[in-house]
Protein backbone atom coordinates (compact mmCIF):
# COMPACT_ATOMS: atom_id res chain seq x y z
CA UNK A 1 0.00 0.00 0.00
CA UNK A 2 3.02 2.28 0.26
CA UNK A 3 2.70 5.25 -2.06
CA UNK A 4 -0.99 4.70 -2.82
CA UNK A 5 -2.08 7.73 -0.75
CA UNK A 6 -5.04 5.89 0.74
CA UNK A 7 -6.59 5.03 -2.62
CA UNK A 8 -6.43 1.22 -2.31
CA UNK A 9 -7.41 0.29 1.26
CA UNK A 10 -7.81 1.41 4.85
CA UNK A 11 -5.31 0.13 7.42
CA UNK A 12 -7.01 -0.94 10.66
CA UNK A 13 -4.18 -2.79 12.44
CA UNK A 14 -0.49 -2.13 11.90
CA UNK A 15 2.44 -3.95 13.52
CA UNK A 16 5.94 -2.49 13.35
CA UNK A 17 9.32 -3.97 14.13
CA UNK A 18 11.49 -1.12 15.42
CA UNK A 19 15.05 -0.54 16.59
CA UNK A 20 16.03 1.25 19.81
CA UNK A 21 16.26 5.02 19.45
CA UNK A 22 19.83 6.29 19.24
CA UNK A 23 21.23 7.55 22.54
CA UNK A 24 22.82 10.53 20.85
CA UNK A 25 23.78 11.94 17.48
CA UNK A 26 26.09 14.45 15.84
CA UNK A 27 26.01 16.10 12.44
CA UNK A 28 29.16 16.93 10.51
CA UNK A 29 28.76 20.15 8.54
CA UNK A 30 30.95 20.66 5.46
CA UNK A 31 30.76 24.33 4.53
CA UNK A 32 31.14 26.01 1.16
CA UNK A 33 30.73 23.03 -1.18
CA UNK A 34 28.82 23.49 -4.42
CA UNK A 35 26.10 21.00 -5.34
CA UNK A 36 28.39 18.70 -7.36
CA UNK A 37 31.10 18.69 -4.69
CA UNK A 38 28.51 17.95 -2.02
CA UNK A 39 27.19 14.98 -4.05
CA UNK A 40 30.67 13.48 -4.15
CA UNK A 41 31.25 14.06 -0.43
CA UNK A 42 27.89 12.53 0.51
CA UNK A 43 28.53 9.47 -1.66
CA UNK A 44 31.95 8.97 -0.08
CA UNK A 45 30.52 9.32 3.41
CA UNK A 46 27.59 6.95 2.78
CA UNK A 47 29.97 4.37 1.34
CA UNK A 48 32.32 4.54 4.32
CA UNK A 49 32.28 2.41 7.49
CA UNK A 50 31.23 5.44 9.57
CA UNK A 51 27.60 4.26 9.37
CA UNK A 52 26.24 7.63 8.32
CA UNK A 53 22.47 7.54 8.82
CA UNK A 54 21.51 10.66 6.84
CA UNK A 55 23.11 12.88 4.23
CA UNK A 56 21.73 16.17 2.92
CA UNK A 57 22.94 19.34 1.24
CA UNK A 58 21.63 22.85 1.78
CA UNK A 59 22.75 25.50 -0.73
CA UNK A 60 23.53 28.92 0.71
CA UNK A 61 20.06 30.23 -0.19
CA UNK A 62 18.51 27.70 2.20
CA UNK A 63 20.94 27.46 5.12
CA UNK A 64 19.52 30.51 6.87
CA UNK A 65 16.04 28.95 6.95
CA UNK A 66 16.76 26.03 9.30
CA UNK A 67 17.50 25.85 13.05
CA UNK A 68 17.05 29.56 13.51
CA UNK A 69 19.63 30.55 10.92
CA UNK A 70 22.57 28.88 12.70
CA UNK A 71 24.00 27.66 9.38
CA UNK A 72 23.49 30.89 7.43
CA UNK A 73 26.30 32.29 5.32
CA UNK A 74 27.54 29.28 3.35
CA UNK A 75 26.28 26.08 1.78
CA UNK A 76 26.25 23.11 4.14
CA UNK A 77 26.65 19.42 3.33
CA UNK A 78 25.28 17.52 6.32
CA UNK A 79 26.21 14.03 7.54
CA UNK A 80 24.43 12.54 10.55
CA UNK A 81 25.92 9.87 12.81
CA UNK A 82 23.82 8.20 15.52
CA UNK A 83 24.41 5.67 18.28
CA UNK A 84 26.26 5.39 21.58
CA UNK A 85 28.21 8.52 22.62
CA UNK A 86 31.71 7.03 22.38
CA UNK A 87 30.91 5.38 19.05
CA UNK A 88 29.42 8.55 17.59
CA UNK A 89 32.46 10.62 18.56
CA UNK A 90 34.89 8.06 17.18
CA UNK A 91 33.05 7.65 13.87
CA UNK A 92 32.65 11.41 13.42
CA UNK A 93 36.42 11.87 13.84
CA UNK A 94 37.20 9.08 11.37
CA UNK A 95 34.73 10.46 8.84
CA UNK A 96 36.26 13.93 9.04
CA UNK A 97 39.68 12.38 8.39
CA UNK A 98 38.32 10.44 5.42
CA UNK A 99 36.84 13.56 3.86
CA UNK A 100 40.13 15.42 4.34
CA UNK A 101 38.40 18.69 5.09
CA UNK A 102 37.47 20.73 8.13
CA UNK A 103 34.04 19.87 9.45
CA UNK A 104 31.97 21.68 12.03
CA UNK A 105 30.06 19.52 14.51
CA UNK A 106 26.46 20.07 15.55
CA UNK A 107 25.74 18.49 18.97
CA UNK A 108 22.80 16.26 19.77
CA UNK A 109 19.93 18.73 20.35
CA UNK A 110 20.86 21.00 17.47
CA UNK A 111 21.39 18.01 15.17
CA UNK A 112 17.96 16.58 15.95
CA UNK A 113 16.30 19.96 15.34
CA UNK A 114 18.12 20.31 12.02
CA UNK A 115 16.98 16.96 10.70
CA UNK A 116 13.40 17.67 11.75
CA UNK A 117 13.55 20.87 9.70
CA UNK A 118 14.89 18.96 6.70
CA UNK A 119 12.31 16.20 7.06
CA UNK A 120 9.47 18.72 7.27
CA UNK A 121 10.77 20.88 4.39
CA UNK A 122 10.79 23.84 6.77
CA UNK A 123 12.51 26.28 4.35
CA UNK A 124 9.55 26.36 1.93
CA UNK A 125 6.24 26.67 3.86
CA UNK A 126 6.13 30.45 3.49
CA UNK A 127 2.42 31.24 3.24
CA UNK A 128 2.48 31.54 -0.55
CA UNK A 129 1.24 29.25 -3.30
CA UNK A 130 4.58 29.20 -5.12
CA UNK A 131 4.85 25.68 -6.50
CA UNK A 132 6.96 23.13 -4.63
CA UNK A 133 8.19 19.92 -6.23
CA UNK A 134 9.31 16.74 -4.49
CA UNK A 135 11.71 15.06 -6.92
CA UNK A 136 13.06 11.54 -6.40
CA UNK A 137 16.01 10.55 -8.61
CA UNK A 138 19.30 8.58 -8.44
CA UNK A 139 21.48 10.42 -5.88
CA UNK A 140 24.34 11.29 -8.23
CA UNK A 141 21.89 12.72 -10.81
CA UNK A 142 20.25 15.23 -8.49
CA UNK A 143 22.65 18.15 -8.86
CA UNK A 144 22.78 17.81 -12.67
CA UNK A 145 18.97 17.72 -12.90
CA UNK A 146 18.64 20.84 -10.78
CA UNK A 147 21.31 22.67 -12.78
CA UNK A 148 19.49 21.87 -16.03
CA UNK A 149 16.13 22.90 -14.58
CA UNK A 150 17.52 26.24 -13.44
CA UNK A 151 18.32 27.03 -17.07
CA UNK A 152 14.55 27.21 -17.60
CA UNK A 153 13.09 28.37 -14.29
CA UNK A 154 13.98 30.48 -11.27
CA UNK A 155 14.05 27.99 -8.41
CA UNK A 156 15.37 27.46 -4.91
CA UNK A 157 16.14 23.93 -3.73
CA UNK A 158 17.84 21.62 -1.27
CA UNK A 159 18.76 17.95 -1.20
CA UNK A 160 18.01 15.04 1.15
CA UNK A 161 18.62 11.29 0.81
CA UNK A 162 22.25 11.81 -0.30
CA UNK A 163 20.97 13.99 -3.13
CA UNK A 164 18.29 11.55 -4.28
CA UNK A 165 15.44 13.67 -2.93
CA UNK A 166 15.26 17.27 -4.15
CA UNK A 167 12.81 19.82 -2.80
CA UNK A 168 12.37 22.56 -5.42
CA UNK A 169 10.49 25.84 -4.91
CA UNK A 170 9.69 27.67 -8.15
CA UNK A 171 9.35 31.44 -8.26
CA UNK A 172 7.12 31.37 -11.32
CA UNK A 173 5.52 28.69 -13.48
CA UNK A 174 6.24 25.16 -12.18
CA UNK A 175 7.42 24.12 -15.67
CA UNK A 176 6.13 20.58 -15.20
CA UNK A 177 6.81 19.36 -18.72
CA UNK A 178 10.33 20.80 -18.67
CA UNK A 179 11.19 19.29 -15.29
CA UNK A 180 9.85 15.86 -16.16
CA UNK A 181 11.66 15.84 -19.51
CA UNK A 182 14.94 16.72 -17.76
CA UNK A 183 14.43 13.94 -15.20
CA UNK A 184 13.82 11.45 -17.99
CA UNK A 185 16.93 12.65 -19.84
CA UNK A 186 19.05 12.03 -16.73
CA UNK A 187 17.95 8.45 -16.18
CA UNK A 188 14.43 8.75 -14.81
CA UNK A 189 12.72 9.42 -11.51
CA UNK A 190 9.55 10.98 -10.14
CA UNK A 191 8.38 14.57 -9.71
CA UNK A 192 5.38 15.14 -7.43
CA UNK A 193 3.76 18.58 -7.26
CA UNK A 194 3.35 19.10 -3.51
CA UNK A 195 2.15 22.72 -3.54
CA UNK A 196 0.72 24.92 -6.28
CA UNK A 197 -2.11 27.33 -6.99
CA UNK A 198 -5.59 25.92 -7.55
CA UNK A 199 -5.38 26.68 -11.26
CA UNK A 200 -2.03 24.88 -11.60
CA UNK A 201 -3.34 21.85 -9.73
CA UNK A 202 -6.29 21.65 -12.13
CA UNK A 203 -4.07 21.64 -15.21
CA UNK A 204 -0.85 19.87 -14.14
CA UNK A 205 -0.68 16.15 -13.26
CA UNK A 206 0.33 16.17 -9.59
CA UNK A 207 1.92 12.72 -9.79
CA UNK A 208 4.41 11.53 -12.38
CA UNK A 209 2.38 10.44 -15.45
CA UNK A 210 2.58 6.67 -15.96
CA UNK A 211 3.34 4.95 -19.26
CA UNK A 212 0.11 3.62 -20.86
CA UNK A 213 0.74 -0.03 -19.92
CA UNK A 214 1.48 0.82 -16.28
CA UNK A 215 -1.49 3.19 -16.12
CA UNK A 216 -3.77 0.40 -17.33
CA UNK A 217 -2.36 -1.96 -14.70
CA UNK A 218 -2.85 0.66 -11.98
CA UNK A 219 -6.45 1.19 -13.11
CA UNK A 220 -7.22 -2.54 -12.92
CA UNK A 221 -5.60 -2.76 -9.48
CA UNK A 222 -7.65 0.19 -8.24
CA UNK A 223 -10.85 -1.40 -9.55
CA UNK A 224 -10.08 -4.65 -7.70
CA UNK A 225 -9.26 -2.98 -4.37
CA UNK A 226 -11.93 -0.28 -4.55
CA UNK A 227 -14.67 -1.27 -7.02
CA UNK A 228 -17.06 1.44 -5.77
CA UNK A 229 -14.48 4.22 -5.96
CA UNK A 230 -14.90 5.43 -2.36
CA UNK A 231 -11.25 5.56 -1.23
CA UNK A 232 -9.78 9.03 -1.79
CA UNK A 233 -11.46 9.54 -5.18
CA UNK A 234 -9.53 11.90 -7.43
CA UNK A 235 -6.40 11.80 -5.29
CA UNK A 236 -4.07 10.27 -7.88
CA UNK A 237 -6.05 10.32 -11.12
Amino acid sequence: LTGSWGTLAILTTVTFKVLPAAETEQTLVLRGLDDAEAAVAMALAMGSNAEVSSAAHLPETVTGKVIGGALAGASSALLRIEGFPTSVTYRAEKLAQLLTCKADILPDAQSRALWRDIRDCTPFPDGTDHSVWRVSVPPMSGHAILADFRMHAAADAFYDWQGGLIWIRCEGDPEAEVLRAIIKRHGGGHATLIRASDEQRRTIPVFEPQPPALAALSKRLKEQFDPMGILNPGRMA
